[in-house]
């Protein structure tokens, strides 16, 4: 897994930025993300994917170990789906970009 110390340290490198300014950036894209999440507007980056939210209605599940029915909460969260030049990229089926 790729930490968030690890992306800060790659962004500084590939743009000159010093790793606070690097940091701060990384920041920035989250609160931005975050709040196209709120306003339930998607974030569609080219050459990455789209981040969607997504809400979960409230339904009855069953507890396995009892079989009883149990009440799931209504929830949201964020999904993502990757652009096709990622997919292309990820299967190898294109050479990636000189950086």
């Amino acid at each position: 897994m790729t930490t968030r110390r690890q992306i800060t340290a790659g962004i500084a490198e590939r743009t000159g930025l010093s790793r606070a300014q690097a940091a701060a950036a990384l920041d920035a894209l989250q609160e931005l993300l975050t709040q196209s999440a709120e306003r339930g507007e998607d974030v569609q980056m080219t050459g990455l994917g789209t981040f969607r939210r997504a809400e979960r209605a409230a339904r009855t599940g069953r507890n396995p170990h009892t079989g009883q029915p149990v009440e799931i909460a209504a929830s949201v969260s964020m999904r993502f789906k990757p652009s096709k030049t990622l997919t292309e990229r990820l299967s190898g089926k294109s050479a990636p970009d000189a950086a």
